[in-house]
Parts: C-alpha cells; structure tokens; sequence
C-alpha cells in the first residue's frame, strides 16, 4: 500500500509540469499576439527556446547519474527544474506587459531560457526516476500513465486558468502566474520527497556513472547507434508535425474566430482530453494489442487528417468545428506520444 501511495503521489510532478505548461503555451502566447500585438513569428521563436535547449537533457541526465545533491540523485534535481520554471514563468509574464523595445525582448527570450531549463531538467530527471522505479514491461505502461497524468493536469489547469482569465486584464494575468509559479513548485516537492533510496545504493551507482566521462558516454550511446539516430529524428519530426499548431492555434481563435482568451485557452482542455483519452487507451490495451509501432503511426496519420478541421472552421466561422478538430488533434497526438514514449523506453 506504501508504495502504490508513492507512485500515486508521484503524478504531482506531471501535473505541476502540464499546469506551467498550460499558461505558457496555451494563454501567454495568445496574449502576446492578440492582445499586446507581438509578431506571431517573434513569439514562435521564443516558444522555440525551450525546445531548442532539449538536448541539454543528455548532459543533465548525467549530472543526476553521476553526481548526486545532498545524497539523492533524482529529487534535488527536480526541485531545482521547478524552481526553474516558476522564475521563468514570473519573469515572462512580467516583461512582456511591460513593452516590447528590444531591451525588454531579450529580456523575454532569456525569461524563456530560464523556463526551458527548467522543464528540461525536471521533466528528464523525473523520466529517470520512473525508470529507476518500475522495471520491464510495466516500465512502459508506467511512462505512459504518468502522461496521463500529465494530460489530466493540462486540462484542470486549463479550466482554472480559464475561469481566473476570461478577459485579458494585467493585474489579474499576474496573479495568475505567481500562483501558477508557487503551484509548480509546491507539487514536484511533495511528489517527488522521499521517492528514491539513499544511502550505499546511490552512492555505487554514482560512482559507476562516473566511471564514464560524459564524452565517452555521449559517443557510445548516441553518436555510434544508427537506430538513436534514426529514432531522433522520428521523434524531432513527429513533435513539429504535432505540436507547431500549439503557438498559433489559440491567437487563431481570437483573430480570426472572435474567441476571448478564456475561450481560447479552454481549447486546451478539448486537447488535453483527446490526449487523455488515447493514452489510457494505449496504456491499458493498445500498446500490447498492436505494438508500439502501430499506435506511433496510427497517431501521426489521425494528427495530419485533424488538419483539415481548423482550415475549414476558419472558412466557415464555425468555433464548434474548431473545438472538434482539436479534440481529434489531442487523439492523434496522445497515440503517437504513446507510441514513440513506449519506443524510447523499449
């Protein structure tokens, strides 16, 4: 019972992840272009930084293998990705109501600097925390229930933010952050805290990892394996075809639709809940049924076909139309994120 409690408790950090996650990505990014008249490629950009800084999760994954904080290998790490995070996020909301001189842009794209960090190094250290925890096949079904997870904190939090934020107003978009901020952090502590052993175990396998420098490490296992290549540029291709609608879908709502902001990011939660849904589907029986394989391609043939929907919802000015086709947007996705997560840790 202990333990199903602790697994349980660890979806706090998932949630805390997809609650920032939310605010980022589905309201600040509509605010910045419909409201404060950001060019929609300068916010592409800046929404870009955190992606770009991804590949700092191989050096940051052997900072946590190798060299342990106050005895832990995991938590720490994630704490202070939290922490990331929630400076991040107050930072970006500050500046980008404050003008937009270049100044204050290079202020906003190292704010989202700060964030991507942030949610590279928790999100990665905490992938290796579930993998240290759960072993074989139920390591998959694990990785992909803890999506779940996340799915289901993009859609409370974007109800939340929704009803605190129907209409666009500073004072209250400022708030918001710094709740959203202390949220974050709140939950990866208390569902990360006292996840992992410490003590003789840690300490070996610290010291095993150091063993390796990171040089040797990063050409043994990724530069030198044909099939990481390969899987790579999968997973780089599938996230752009999946996610690139995630900056403009929202801005999309309110210009050309009429949408409020409010309105605009509860788009989320018709995502989050396609998502949601697929990926309990793959967790429970699809991946063991068909494959990992299967479900990857299944979801990026749904997520290309899910397309048509807001062209044709913008022709037509039909906002049910574009709440549907982003329903089937988050069934694509998830199965694809299922498949490729199931891969990855395959």
């Amino acid at each position: 019972m202990p333990r199903i409690l602790n697994n349980l408790r660890l979806a706090l950090f998932p949630i805390a992840y997809a609650l920032s996650g939310v605010l980022i990505g589905s309201t600040l990014n509509r605010i910045m272009i419909a409201e404060l008249g950001y060019s929609a490629t300068l916010v592409a950009l800046f929404f870009a930084i955190p992606l770009m800084v991804s590949p700092i999760r191989i050096w940051i994954g052997y900072r946590s293998d190798a060299f342990p904080l106050f005895g832990k290998r995991r938590e720490p790490y994630i704490a202070i990705g939290a922490l990331l995070i929630g400076l991040g996020i107050i930072a970006i909301t500050n500046m980008i109501t404050s003008g937009n001189n270049a100044l204050i842009l290079a202020g906003v794209a190292g704010a989202f600097l700060l964030y991507g960090l942030g949610r590279n190094i928790g999100h990665n250290t905490f992938q290796a925390l579930v993998a240290e925890r759960y072993e074989g096949p139920a390591r998959s079904r694990a990785a992909t229930m803890y999506e779940v997870a996340t799915m289901l904190g993009m859609v409370v939090g974007a109800g939340i933010i929704k009803g605190a934020l129907k209409v666009y107003d500073p004072a209250t978009l400022t708030g918001v952050a710094l709740g959203v901020a202390g949220a974050v952090l709140l939950l990866a502590i208390l569902g990360s805290f006292g996840q992992e052993p410490k003590g003789k175990v840690t300490e070996v396998a610290a010291e095993k990892a150091r063993e390796v420098s990171f040089n040797t490490a990063f050409r043994t296992v990724v530069l030198t394996d044909p099939q990481v290549r390969l899987f790579f540029g999968i997973v780089v291709l599938t996230f752009v075809g999946t996610l690139a609608q995630d900056v403009l879908l929202e801005p999309f709502g309110g210009l050309v639709l009429g949408m409020e902001v409010g309105e605009t990011t509860g788009l989320t939660q018709f995502w989050g809940i396609g998502v949601l849904l697929s990926m309990l589907a793959s967790g429970l029986f699809l991946l063991k049924a068909l494959g990992h394989m299967r479900v990857m391609r299944a979801g990026m043939i749904l997520s290309a076909l899910a397309f048509l929907g807001p062209i044709i919802a913008g022709l037509t000015a039909n906002v049910g139309l574009l709440k549907g086709a982003v329903f089937v947007m988050g069934l694509g996705t998830g199965l694809a994120g299922a498949g490729m997560l199931s891969g990855v840790m395959n």
